[in-house]
């Protein structure tokens, strides 16, 4: 039978292959809220594509995310096939179109700076980071003092940090050097001055008892808020991955696009920080 207990074998022989914590969470996520309810008490050879298709033609799902249940649900029977418990995998013949409903939220310059009148230290600082570098938060999260190289202007990201786990990063690509504007490299120094925690292993966003921050945490209590009384609705992390996206130029890897949208964050942040990092956006 389709058997996705997340505790088979050291939660799974599903879930083998992905090493990385924030990944595991996920996938766990998904078996328990969306394959499981339909398909776990099912035969591995009851299981039909045409049936699997039509099933995720009615969830009420954004494309993109039919598409990720689409390759978990392959996955599982790629992990059946290499155990010998099955000859065949019905999801490759399951078909489903990935396209978007609806264009990504981008926030402008100016909206950010909206969003950064709102926010408290450390929590504008992080919000900076993410619009002028493009970090997912598990990368700003995991980021440490000792991955500044303040001469050079580079910084290299290490690992991924979620609910207090350390992992690597998503990508390889995600390792390379990237350039810090001098700005933004002066804007965190700022914030290692006011830290209890400065050596070279220590979070850069530690919280008060020198541990990782939790992302969700952030986002509901301190970016949600804050975006709503900037009228900016609903945002998220990615969010600001998009902005960044806006100007990475395609073919080129990200450490060699320039970062012309740096210019509209500097613009707007002296009136958006006024209080702490005044006219120094601007020198």
């Amino acid at each position: 039978m389709l058997d996705f207990r997340p505790n088979l074998k050291d939660n799974g022989e599903i879930h083998a292959e992905f090493r990385r914590y924030g990944t595991q969470q996920s996938h766990l996520s998904t078996l328990r809220r969306w394959i499981l309810p339909r398909w776990g008490d099912c035969l591995l050879e009851q299981v039909k594509a045409v049936d699997v298709e039509e099933w995720l033609r009615l969830l009420p799902l954004a494309p993109k995310s039919k598409i990720n249940i689409r390759s978990l649900f392959h996955l599982v029977y790629v992990h059946a096939r290499r155990w010998e418990l099955t000859d065949a995998n019905p999801i490759e013949l399951v078909r489903q179109s990935g396209g978007r409903k609806t264009i990504p939220r981008t926030l402008s310059a100016r909206e950010i700076g909206l969003l950064l009148r709102q926010l408290a230290e450390p929590y504008r600082t992080m919000v900076l980071v993410a619009g002028c570098l493009g970090l997912r938060v598990s990368e700003i999260i995991g980021l440490q003092w000792g991955d500044f190289y303040w001469e050079d202007l580079n910084l290299l990201v290490k690992r991924s940090v979620v609910h207090g786990r350390i992992g690597d990063t998503k990508t390889e690509a995600s390792q390379l050097p990237l350039p810090i504007d001098a700005r933004l490299a002066r804007i965190l120094q700022e914030h290692w001055k006011r830290s209890m925690y400065r050596q070279p292993q220590d979070w850069v966003f530690a919280s008060r008892d020198g541990r990782p921050r939790w992302q969700e945490s952030i986002l509901h209590r301190q970016l949600k808020p804050a975006a709503l009384r900037a009228g900016l609705g609903r945002i998220g992390w990615h969010t600001f991955r998009h902005y960044a996206g806006r100007w990475t130029i395609p073919g080129k890897r990200r450490t060699d696009s320039p970062k012309p949208h740096y210019c509209g964050l500097w613009n707007f942040a002296s009136t958006a920080a006024r209080h702490s990092l005044g006219p120094r956006f601007l020198t």
